[in-house]
């Protein structure tokens, strides 16, 4: 009689799992992309014959085995996915510069042989496999374009009243094969439009197109970057405390600075992004406002023509305070002179004689 344990690290045989690689080199990080995913389909024919009778193989077929033995690693259990056919329903792989995705909405994980096959590739970090969907986070300058706007107010619609950003799913304007759920954070300002949200590697195409049918140009991709979602929700509701008007942000994917800032269109300050992430925003000093060269011409005019009328002024101080403290004195004398002078009229007048008795 023959006994088969079945081992699974999920609560059940439905859950996603992502698994995100960082590389080096991008070229490097592409190349092992499509190397996995020709595993992936070879494996998945491999599989599907083993178990077309309806049982599960104790081991890894062909494909699996001349991996393992090209790049040194070994098999800790049988690779699979989904609940029927493995054909047709591969892994999603995607890459962004350097970062490689694999992810699956139905497996029980990518086990331990995945994550050694991509540090025998070359990645310089692989994280823990993840049950959270990948994410993308984009930053680019929207053209003009109403039908952009449309679709923008959409998508931006369906976290708007929600404090925990939840979509369920994510509803887009592009195709997609999977569906994807999990939280989403948008900002638009005059200029720039950013977002972080849910996608499956398989779906970056359709997206791409989407940004290229609507004009937008050099648009930043970026995957499994899980600071940008705080960053995008504080440049969401930032404010200038200066004068409460609208910021613009800028960033060095897409300007060339050095750090992530915030200009404020109506007084012209400038503010670092860690200044609304850490702490409520403080107006920037005097020194980095921008003027305009009409107001600042009059300003400099007036403050001149001011001098001389305020030095006038704090001049005549002393004289007008000296002036009122000798009015007491003067009065004093005056009256002094005249007492002294009807005091020597009576002296200088002969003394009246008096009269005799009859």
């Amino acid at each position: 009689m023959t006994i088969k344990i079945w081992q699974s690290y999920s609560c059940n045989n439905s859950s996603s799992y992502r698994l995100v690689a960082r590389f080096a080199d991008p070229n490097v990080a592409r190349e092992t992309a499509t190397e996995l995913a020709a595993f992936f389909s070879a494996h998945a024919k491999q599989m599907d014959v083993l178990t077309e009778d309806g049982d599960f193989p104790e081991e890894n077929p062909a494909a699996a085995q001349d991996l393992a033995k090209q790049y040194g690693f070994s098999w800790n259990e049988v690779l699979s996915w989904g609940d029927e056919m493995l054909e047709g329903d591969e892994p999603s792989i995607g890459t962004e510069d350097k970062t490689l995705v694999v992810y699956h909405t139905y497996c029980g994980g990518f086990g331990e042989a995945i994550p050694a096959y991509l540090k025998a590739r070359g990645a310089a970090e692989v994280e823990p496999e993840d049950r959270h969907p990948p994410t993308a986070s984009v930053l680019f300058e929207a053209p003009a374009s109403a039908a952009l706007d449309e679709d923008l107010a959409s998508m931006f619609s369906q976290i708007a009243d929600r404090p925990e950003r939840e979509v369920e799913p994510l509803k887009t304007p592009w195709e997609t094969r999977w569906e994807s759920y999990g939280r989403a954070a948008f900002f638009r300002d005059p200029k720039t439009v950013g977002m972080w949200f849910p996608i499956a590697p398989t779906d970056l195409p359709a997206f791409k197109a989407w940004l290229a049918e609507h004009g937008v140009q050099k648009a930043s991709v970026r995957l499994c970057e899980y600071d940008d979602e705080k960053k995008f929700v504080a440049i969401a509701g930032a404010k200038c405390s200066a004068c409460d008007g609208t910021l613009q942000y800028l960033d060095p994917r897409l300007h060339d600075i050095d750090s992530e800032q915030l200009a404020c269109l109506g007084c012209g300050g400038m503010y670092d992004l860690t200044t609304f992430l850490n702490q409520p925003p403080k107006p920037v000093v005097a020194k980095k406002l921008v003027v305009a060269p009409k107001a600042k011409a009059k300003a400099k005019k007036a403050k001149a023509k001011a001098k001389p009328a305020a030095k006038a002024k704090a001049k005549a101080k002393p004289a007008a305070k000296a002036k009122a403290k000798a009015k007491p004195a003067a009065k004093v004398k005056a009256k002094a002179k005249a007492k002294a002078k009807v005091k020597a009229k009576a002296k200088a007048a002969p003394k009246a004689k008096p009269k005799k008795k009859r």
